[in-house]
Parts: structure tokens; sequence; C-alpha cells
């Protein structure tokens, strides 16, 4: 039993790795799928020119309005897990926790 499964286990192993590391196959191009005399016969058609328009100003999707506060100012809660290292050990705080601002540095 243990060597069929030691086997098998090969087999999966081998296949994973043939198929991690096997060369994928580049799509074909243009110039490789057709032949040399249909590319002369048919040269690619000159770009268009575009005529020069005045660019179009972009309009909001909904007016603009100054963001509101929704916590008096230098009242904050936390996004994401903080921690802060003590004396004693370390505190976690969890998201969603309020954060008062004391005092605000350069």
């Amino acid at each position: 039993m243990r060597v069929i499964l030691g086997l098998v286990s090969i087999v999966i192993v081998g296949y994973l790795v043939w198929h991690w590391f096997a060369p994928t196959a580049a799509a074909p191009t243009p110039a490789q799928g057709s032949s040399p005399q249909s590319a002369a016969a048919h040269p690619p058609p000159p770009p268009k020119r575009l005529a020069l328009q005045p660019a179009a100003q972009p309009t909001p999707a909904r007016p603009v309005t100054p963001q509101r506060r929704l916590a008096p100012e230098g009242t904050y809660f936390l996004l994401e897990r903080a921690s802060l290292r003590i004396d004693s050990g370390v505190i976690g705080f969890a998201p969603g926790t309020k954060v008062t601002l004391l005092d605000q540095g350069d």
C-alpha cells in the first residue's frame, strides 16, 4: 500500500513540476502565420489622421460637495489593527477603536 501511495505522489509531483516549468506556446504573429507573398501583396492601410478638436471638459458624475466630518476635529477611528509597545508588554487596538489626537508634531 505504501508503495502505491509513494508512486502516486511521485507522479503528482512530477506532473506539477512539468506543468510549472513547461514552455508555453506563444500565439503566432501574422507574419509567422502567412506567406511572404501575401504580406507584400496587401500592405497595411495608412493610419487615419484625426482632426484636432477642442478638449471636452469632464463633468463630475455627482455634484462636488465638501467632505462631511462625522467626528469632532481631532477624533479618529482606526481602520486596521494597531499595537502600542509599553514597558510591561504590548497593547492591541481593534479596528474601529476611537482615538483622539493630543498633540501634532512637525
